[in-house]
């Protein structure tokens, strides 16, 4: 009795050493950081959170599963399935995208904007008709690049007022008091050009702002 008893020890020890192995492998999330075709997006994954830029603005989502994420941008959620090599993704709405090259990405730098004088009601920069105080931010690529994404960042606005280092906001948008155009792209006779401009009406806060474009 105590022999067999002791095979039947050996024999889930043994079992139990191939099973963990495998539990943790299902566990584990497929990477899906980089860029994708079919479009222009460049997902970045965090642990089971994942952000998406590119052709349709910012999204956020998270893994549902090891190959299963959902994604939520301003118009739809769509869950994605990622086959295992990670090299396509499927979505439910019958689309696909594929793996790209990797980016490369251009900024302009943390510039200061300054603070606007007086009681600034109007985000106009012209002295005739607005009081805002305004800086414009250009990033040149080269005129074959192709842009796969513009990123825009302030340390203006926040629950608790402005932080301390530029954070990530939707570019084309802020608040009443400190805005960001939407970015626009133009071509010189030796340049792809991606531009912005940041409006800073608060009357004694300087901004700090930066412009980042990825780009193939």
């Amino acid at each position: 009795m105590k022999v067999q008893l002791s095979r039947i020890l050996i024999v889930l020890v043994i079992s139990v050493r191939f099973l963990l192995p495998s539990l943790s492998a299902q566990q584990a999330r497929v990477n899906v950081s980089g860029s994708w075709r079919a479009g222009h997006y460049v997902l970045t994954q965090n642990g089971d959170t994942v952000t998406s830029e590119g052709d349709y603005g910012h999204a956020d989502g998270y893994f549902t599963g090891p190959y299963t994420f959902k994604m939520k941008w301003a118009s739809a959620t769509w869950i994605a399935t990622v086959t295992p090599d990670s090299n396509r993704i499927d979505w439910n709405n019958n689309s696909t995208w594929t793996r790209g090259q990797a980016n490369k990405t251009q900024k302009t730098g943390v510039l200061t904007v300054p603070h606007a004088h007086g009681n600034c009601t109007t985000n106009a920069c012209s002295p005739s008709s607005g009081c805002a105080s305004c800086v414009t931010l250009t990033v040149y690529l080269p005129l074959s690049a192709q842009v796969v994404a513009s990123r825009c960042y302030t340390n203006a606005g926040g629950p608790g007022g402005d932080s301390g280092s530029p954070q990530q906001v939707a570019c084309g948008d802020l608040d009443a008091w400190a805005t960001f155009e939407a970015p626009k792209q133009y071509t010189t006779p030796s340049n792809t050009v991606v531009e912005t401009v940041f409006h800073n009406r608060s009357s004694d806060r300087d901004r700090l702002v930066e412009l980042q474009v990825d780009w193939q």
